[in-house]
């Protein structure tokens, strides 16, 4: 099993520098209309130290805790990482979240301690996050970690977690976190760990749902947009990741890096590019032990440095007790083929026909079309909730919104939602249908759909 082999890889992969390079732009459908949705980020940028405890909430399910700013979000870190784990207590977001790059304390922490001579975990020491979070189709931004936390072994000793990198550590099996997306100016990356995840570093045996990232991820191995690692029949349903993943030595996917003990995928996608030495795959790297990978798809370039040994299309080294069914991929774009999914072409994937196969599957509506989104991919309901606007719009102080041209007097930014630098300027014509995040110095980050 991997999940032993792995304990002491940070101490020898400690000096490893995790990058970031520019991704290319995909092309999108040019319509006649302009929605406008608006992704605001918090008023209040976090400082990177402060940390307040909620005022909102009984932390029930009809009355949950309302994490309203940055700092609260903090005070959870603190408090689950002292060992609260708010099992059977719920957690709602109310608004975007600018973490302003700071350097955020991961939410809890994972930790096996190992036999000094086989390695095997003896002694599970993890201080796990198990109540219910609802991100309410929030986005934190700029979350920046680049460290995990350190660990009480003894009343003497202590050791830094070498595992479980993510905005929350490690979920056990009551945990929950929904309907939560990570914004493209953010970086999970730790240089010293194994386990990485834009929301959950280590999954053992909750659920991630709803989900989406658009920031870095960067691992030294096992790295997944969305989790790291998942274990003791965890699942990760209707999640998407958009940005760029980086497993470094091996272990690399969109959704998930590596799987383990029955765990299950279902209903995600990847468009974000994904690399590492070996063990590469759209939507996860590796899967053992009666696991299943079910209606999901990638449409993202997918690297493995060590040749395409272990590279696929949705998982990088499919273990033969795997369950894969309904999965689909564009050649086209992940530049890589996978002998357990079928390959379609760009008309295929926009169709009808591929829409049912996927719903159907699921037992549900979860996926839709929306010509103007995903390359006009399969992208899920919860994805297309918009405002829909015409004419000319002030959407922010002197930022100005007319039809496909926006005017500020200071410099704008735009991206896609991969985090793919657009253009640049002050007066700017978009001339493609698509959805992009503008982003100006000082301003609330705001997301534009035009069609």
């Amino acid at each position: 099993l991997f999940r032993s082999s792995i304990t002491s890889l940070s101490q020898l992969f400690n000096s490893l520098f995790i990058y970031k390079f520019q991704l290319p732009m995909k092309k999108f459908y040019a319509l006649f209309w302009v929605l406008l949705s608006v992704w605001q980020v918090s008023a209040q940028p976090w400082d990177g130290t402060s940390a307040e405890v909620w005022t909102q909430g009984e932390g029930t399910e009809q009355a949950p805790y309302l994490i309203e700013k940055p700092s609260n979000l903090a005070y959870l870190s603190q408090k689950v990482t002292a060992g609260e784990s708010y099992e059977g207590k719920f957690f709602k977001l109310t608004t975007n979240l600018d973490m302003n790059g700071k350097d955020f304390p991961v939410i809890g922490y994972y930790y096996e301690k190992a036999d000094p001579e086989t390695g095997d975990p003896i002694e599970d020491m993890s201080h796990y996050f198990a109540g219910v979070f609802d991100g309410n189709h929030k986005m934190i931004d700029g979350l920046t970690i680049t460290k995990t936390n350190t660990v009480q072994i003894t009343a003497d000793s202590t050791a830094e977690a070498e595992m479980g990198v993510g905005l929350f550590a490690c979920l056990s099996e009551s945990g929950i976190i929904r309907n939560l997306v990570i914004g493209p100016q953010s970086n999970i990356a730790c240089s010293n760990a194994v386990g990485t995840g834009a929301i959950v570093g280590v999954l053992n045996g909750g659920i991630v749902e709803n989900c989406a990232n658009l920031g870095y991820v960067g691992s030294i191995m096992i790295a997944g947009g969305i989790v790291g690692a998942m274990y003791e029949n965890s699942t990760v349903q209707y999640c998407t990741n958009k940005g760029k993943v980086n497993g470094a030595f091996g272990d690399a996917g969109g959704i998930v890096g590596a799987i383990d003990l029955s765990a299950v995928v279902q209903g995600c996608y990847n468009m974000g590019d994904v690399e590492a030495y070996t063990t590469v795959g759209g939507i996860a790297g590796k899967t053992s032990q009666e696991d299943k990978v079910l209606y999901c798809y990638s449409a993202g370039k997918l690297t493995e440095a060590a040749g395409g040994v272990k590279l696929g299309a949705i998982v990088g080294e499919a273990n033969a007790d795997t369950k894969m069914e309904g999965n689909f991929y564009v050649e086209k774009f992940t530049k890589s083929i996978d002998l357990n999914a079928e390959p379609i072409s760009e008309e295929e994937m926009r169709s009808e026909t591929t829409l049912q196969k996927f719903n159907n599957g699921l037992g549900a509506t979860i996926f839709k079309t929306v010509p103007a989104l995903n390359n006009g991919f399969p992208c899920f309901v919860w994805e297309t909730k918009e405002l829909t606007s015409a004419g000319q719009l002030t959407i922010a102080n002197d930022l100005l919104l007319n039809g496909r041209k926006l005017k500020s007097s200071q410099p704008l930014t735009i991206y896609d939602l991969s985090g793919r630098m657009i253009t640049e300027g002050q007066d700017i014509q978009l001339n493609e249908a698509g959805n992009y995040l503008i982003v100006r110095p000082g301003m609330k980050t705001l997301k534009v759909t035009v069609k």
